[in-house]
C-alpha cells in the first residue's frame, strides 16, 4: 500500500476532490489562481492545477484566469514541456507556464492569463531568479491564448517562446499530436518584459509554424544580455526574434536597451556571430512580421551591434519586404510604419540602422530609400521618424512618456488600439507611439461600466493633467447633464437609476484665473431601457425589469400605458411608441394608489406595486383578460417622468393578444 506523508496526503485528496468535481464539466468563465486557497470550485491553487484543467476537461466558453501573487515566491514551480526531437537527438526543459493545445479553444473560446484586480503584486511577476525554470512563458502548440498584464524578468534563457514544431508535439511516435502543433491566435499585451538573458520574445517554426501571433502596448528593456547556449543557433538576434512564422503583428510597443548585447556566443567549442538587434527575423518562409507599427525604439550606445533590424533571407522574391506586400497565409496587408527610433548620442554610434535586402543600411533615411527603390513595391517606414521619444527613466524600465513627446498622436489610426500599457484610453488624434500614451494638460477621465441595465453603477478615474505649473485642487463632476454638480470627488462612482444615455462632464481647478479645463464625454453611458414583457396566450399578464429606481431631479412616477388603437406594427406609434387614445389618456389620468401598476411613485413607501422594493412590476396573470374581452389587442408602453415632469426613460413596446 502507497503510504503518503500528511502534507502529500491533504495535497491529494484536495486535487482528486478537484477533479472529481469537474471531471466531466469543460471550463467556461472567471477563475482565480491563489496559492492561499485549495483547487477546487472556481481557484486553483497553482498553475500546475490550472493547466491541467484546461488541458484535460477542455473549454465550453471564454476562460480567463485571474493570478493573485501574495509574495515573490508564488509563481516560481518549472513546468516541463514536452521534448523537441530532431535528428535522432532530444532536449527538453521548462517554464513557469507551459501551454498546451486546450480543446475547444476558438476565437470566441479564448483563454486569458493575466494578473488579477485583486493581486496583492501587480503587475504580478514571474521572477526568473527564483525559479529553476528556464522560461517564462512557452507555447508548445497553444492557440488562441492572451499573455496580459503580467512581468517576467531574469530568464536565464527567453522570456517567451512559440514553438509551433510537430517534432516536439508528436512527430512519427505520436503523430496525433501534431494537429496541436501550430502556435496560432495569440497574444501578448500589458506586459512588462525585461533583464532576460536570452530573447523576450522567441517566434520558432518548422514544419508547423507560429502565426498570427499579436504582439502589442509591451514595455521591453534590457533583453538578449548573453544569449545562453542552446538558445543561440535559432537565429536569435534581441528583443523579439523569429524564424519560420507568419502574419505576426509588433504594434505599440516600448522598447530600450542600455546594457550591451553580446555579438558572438561560443557554445561547444564553436564560436556563434550574433546580430544582436531590436527585431529579427531568419530564413521564415512567411511574412517578415505583418505589421511593426507605432513602436518607439531607444538605444544606448553602445549596446546593440546590428542596430534595430536584422531581417536574414528576406527578398522582393518571396514578397515579404518589410513594409510591403501581402502577409503570407491570411492575406494581411504588411504594415511597416509610424515607428520612432533613438540612439544616444547619435545615429552613428552604432555599425548600422539594420539589414535590409541582405545590406547593412546605415541610418533611417538608407533603410528607408533601399525598400523604396525595391521594384514593384512602394516602400516601408515611410512615415516614421528620428526622434528623442522623451522615456521617463529608460534605465529602470519606466518607458513612460510626458507630454510634448515625439511621439504625442503619432501612431497610426487604424489598428484599433483603445487602451495603452496601463489599461488607460488612448487620447488625442491619434494613438501614442509605444505602449504608453503621454498624458494631456486639462480635463479628462475614464470610465469603466459604462453600458448595462439600470441600476448601473459607472467607475470614474481621473486623468486629468495640470495645465500649468500648479497642481489640480477641485474636481467637480456633473454625471447626468443637468448642469448640476454630483461629485466632488477625484475619483468617484455614480449609479444611473434610470435608463437613458447621458454625456458626463469633469471640470478640473488649479485655483488660478487660467487653471479650469472641462471636458464632456458625449453619451458615453448608456443605461438598458426597461424591458417590457407580457404573455400572448390569453392571460393578460405583464412584467417589468429591472425595476425601476428614483430618478432626478424628485422622485419619479411610472405610468404603464396601454392603447387599443393597434393597427399599425408594434411600436411606430407616435406617442411612445403606442397610439394614443382614450385608454392611454385613462392611464395618465390614473391617481397614484397603492399597488396600482397603472400610476405609481417609485421611492415612496406603498406606492410602488409589488410586496418588496426590489420585486419587479408586474400585472398578475389574468388582470388584463378580467378586464377586456378575450380578443382584445393592447399595445402596451413603460414610461417614467421626474417630479418637474421630464421624460426619464420608455420601455420597449409589446402587443398583447387577450
Amino acid at each position: 500500500m502507497r503510504k503518503y506523508s500528511n502534507g502529500a496526503l491533504r495535497a491529494f485528496l484536495a486535487s482528486a476532490a478537484f477533479t472529481c468535481a469537474l471531471s466531466a464539466q469543460a471550463l467556461s468563465g472567471t477563475y482565480t489562481v491563489d496559492s492561499t486557497q485549495p483547487s477546487g470550485g472556481t481557484n486553483f491553487n497553482n498553475l500546475t492545477d490550472a493547466v491541467a484543467a484546461l488541458t484535460s476537461l477542455g473549454v465550453s466558453g471564454p476562460v480567463t484566469m485571474n493570478l493573485v501573487q501574495n509574495s515573490l515566491a508564488d509563481f516560481t514551480t518549472p513546468m516541463a514541456w514536452r521534448p523537441l526531437v530532431n535528428a535522432g537527438t532530444s532536449w527538453g526543459g521548462s517554464a513557469i507556464l507551459t501551454l498546451d493545445q486546450f480543446p475547444g479553444v476558438s476565437a470566441t473560446n479564448h483563454v486569458t492569463f493575466r494578473t488579477a484586480p485583486t493581486s496583492p503584486i501587480t503587475p504580478v511577476v514571474f521572477d526568473l531568479a527564483a525559479s529553476a525554470a528556464g522560461v517564462g512563458i512557452f507555447f508548445q502548440g497553444a492557440d488562441f491564448v492572451t499573455i496580459e498584464n503580467i512581468e517576467i524578468k531574469n530568464a536565464e534563457f527567453d522570456a517567451i517562446m512559440f514553438y509551433g514544431e510537430t517534432q516536439m508535439i508528436g512527430g512519427t511516435t505520436t503523430p496525433s499530436l501534431n494537429a496541436l502543433s501550430t502556435a496560432e491566435n495569440n497574444t501578448i499585451k500589458r506586459c512588462r518584459i525585461h533583464d532576460n538573458l536570452g530573447t523576450a520574445i522567441t517566434l520558432y517554426g518548422n514544419s508547423a509554424q507560429p502565426g498570427k501571433i499579436t504582439i502589442e502596448n509591451n514595455f521591453f528593456w534590457n533583453n538578449a544580455l548573453a544569449m545562453t547556449a542552446p538558445f543561440n543557433n535559432f537565429g536569435r538576434f534581441g528583443h523579439i526574434t523569429g524564424r519560420r512564422n507568419n502574419n505576426v503583428r509588433i504594434r505599440f510597443n516600448s522598447f530600450y536597451q542600455g546594457l550591451p548585447m553580446p555579438t558572438a556566443v561560443a557554445t561547444n567549442g564553436t564560436t556563434t556571430t550574433l546580430a544582436t538587434c531590436f527585431l529579427g527575423n531568419y530564413n521564415n518562409t512567411g511574412t517578415n512580421f505583418s505589421q511593426v507599427a507605432g513602436n518607439v525604439f531607444h538605444i544606448d550606445t553602445p549596446t546593440v551591434g546590428a542596430g534595430f533590424y536584422h531581417w536574414v533571407n528576406v527578398t522582393a522574391a518571396i514578397n515579404n519586404v518589410p513594409g510591403q506586400g501581402t502577409g503570407y497565409a491570411t492575406g494581411e496587408t504588411i504594415l511597416h510604419n509610424k515607428n520612432v527610433y533613438w540612439i544616444t548620442p547619435t545615429l552613428t554610434s552604432i555599425p548600422n540602422f539594420g539589414t535590409a535586402l541582405g545590406l547593412a543600411r546605415a541610418n533611417l533615411a538608407a533603410y528607408q530609400a533601399a525598400i523604396a527603390a525595391t521594384a514593384g513595391t512602394s516602400g516601408g517606414d515611410t512615415g516614421s521618424i528620428f526622434a528623442d521619444p522623451l522615456f521617463g527613466g529608460p534605465t529602470t524600465g519606466v518607458l513612460a512618456v510626458a507630454s510634448g513627446s515625439p511621439v504625442t498622436d503619432f501612431g497610426p489610426t487604424n489598428l484599433g488600439i483603445a487602451v495603452d500599457i496601463n489599461n488607460l484610453p488612448r487620447l488625442g488624434t491619434a494613438p501614442d507611439a509605444g505602449a504608453d500614451e503621454a498624458p494631456v494638460p486639462g480635463a479628462g477621465f475614464f470610465a469603466t461600466n459604462t453600458t448595462g441595465a439600470a441600476p448601473l453603477t459607472v467607475n470614474f478615474t481621473d486623468l486629468s493633467f495640470p495645465l500649468g505649473l500648479a497642481p489640480i485642487t477641485s474636481w467637480a463632476w456633473d454625471f447626468d447633464g443637468d448642469s448640476v454638480i454630483d461629485s466632488t470627488l477625484q475619483n468617484p462612482s455614480f449609479t444611473y437609476l434610470v435608463p437613458g444615455i447621458y454625456s458626463p462632464s469633469l471640470t478640473i481647478s488649479d485655483g488660478t484665473p487660467a487653471g479650469t479645463s472641462t471636458v464632456t464625454a458625449g453619451n458615453l453611458v448608456n443605461v438598458d431601457p426597461w424591458v417590457l414583457t407580457a404573455t400572448t396566450t390569453g392571460q393578460g399578464d405583464l412584467t417589468i425589469t429591472p425595476v425601476p429606481q428614483i430618478g432626478f431631479p424628485g422622485t419619479a412616477q411610472g405610468y404603464t400605458l396601454l392603447s387599443l388603437a393597434t393597427a399599425a406594427p408594434v411600436g411606430t406609434g407616435w406617442f411612445g411608441g403606442i397610439t394614443f387614445d382614450p385608454l392611454t389618456l385613462a392611464c395618465l389620468q390614473t391617481p397614484a394608489s397603492v399597488g396600482n401598476p397603472l400610476h405609481y411613485f417609485t421611492g415612496v413607501p406603498g406606492l410602488y406595486p409589488g410586496t418588496t422594493a426590489s420585486a419587479p412590476l408586474a400585472l398578475p396573470p389574468g388582470t388584463l383578460s378580467g378586464i377586456f374581452p378575450s380578443g382584445t389587442t393592447l399595445d402596451l408602453v413603460q414610461a417614467a417622468f421626474d417630479g418637474v415632469g421630464n421624460l426619464l426613460g420608455l420601455s420597449n413596446v409589446v402587443r398583447a393578444n387577450l
